[in-house]
């Protein structure tokens, strides 16, 4: 079902006010998205905007997008991230440590989940040959 009202809205142009009346510039908000200053600008320009876009501008702005770009409140919203301080490379090691840590836990858990089931089939098998009497 189509909205009328945002067949009628432009995005870009709504995302431009917003950002200008920010006090954070276009450069610092493209650093901290990961994406180029024209990649922002380029976004002013169309009437339709992804909303996971719309959800990284709001959260590098620190401003709630609901109210301007209503779809939102249906996305599926993270935690906010602190983009105002960048990690350390030891900290970005040891998180890196962390997760290749969980990784493989998992993986020995799913692997041990798999070998039970697959003696289980096994003895089952097993059990269940026919006699020749």
């Amino acid at each position: 079902m189509l909205n009328v009202c945002n067949m009628l809205r432009h995005d870009g142009e709504i995302l431009k006010k917003l950002i200008g009346k920010g006090d954070i510039p276009i450069s610092r908000i493209a650093k901290q998205m990961g994406v180029n200053r024209s990649t922002i600008y380029r976004m002013f320009d169309k009437a339709d905007i992804p909303i996971d876009f719309l959800l990284k501008i709001g959260k590098v702005i620190n401003k709630d997008m609901s109210p301007f770009f209503p779809e939102v409140i249906q996305a599926i919203q993270e935690p906010p991230v602190n983009y105002s301080s960048p990690k350390s490379y030891s900290e970005l090691l040891d998180e890196r440590r962390y997760w290749k840590d969980k990784y493989i836990n998992i993986l020995e858990k799913c692997n041990s989940l798999l070998n039970n089931q697959l003696a289980s089939t096994k003895s089952t098998k097993v059990n269940k040959k026919p006699s020749n009497d």
